[in-house]
């Protein structure tokens, strides 16, 4: 008997334990979700540019990927292609549809991958205005008032 009484409370302590493990987890999305949609009215509210919070984007994106990056994409694309994608930070089937929409928009191969190419047009959208002085740059492919480079997505700044 005290076996089986052993055995039933080592099995709810396992189960307590991993349903406390997938609640987190599960705030945890939530609560990165709400961060970006209040960062994206704050931005609204402030005039500010289609980037969320100044996210510049450095990571690969791709079907499985989650983040805050991803919730930036999502607002990004809802904003510039009117994707209408829930701000969930995980990068699905719809996200990968509305980046296939931005790449061939941008001139792009539409794959559905972000890379380089793709993340350098994202930040292009949020670079300042050309001042018609140049970019200083000595990397390929940048643009003037570009921050990536649109062939290889190396940053164009130059440090002084």
């Amino acid at each position: 008997m005290k076996k089986i009484t052993s055995l039933v409370v080592a099995l709810l302590l396992v189960v307590g334990v991993a349903g406390a493990l997938t609640a987190s987890a599960a705030t945890t999305a939530e609560l990165q979700a709400m961060i970006a949609q209040l960062q994206a009215q704050l931005s609204a509210l402030t005039g500010g540019s289609t980037s969320v919070g100044g996210t510049a984007f450095t990571q690969n994106l791709t079907v499985g990927s989650r983040g805050a990056e991803v919730s930036a994409l999502q607002e990004v694309l809802n904003t510039e292609v009117d994707a209408g994608l829930p701000i969930t930070g995980y990068f699905g089937g719809l996200t990968k549809a509305a980046v296939i929409k931005f790449q061939k928009a941008n001139g792009i191969s539409g794959t559905g991958y972000v890379g380089p190419l793709t993340r350098a047009a994202l930040n292009d959208l949020q670079a300042p205005a050309d001042n018609g002085n140049g970019t200083g740059s000595t990397v390929p492919g940048c643009a003037a008032g570009a921050l990536f480079s649109a062939t290889t997505g190396a940053s164009c700044t130059t440090a002084d």
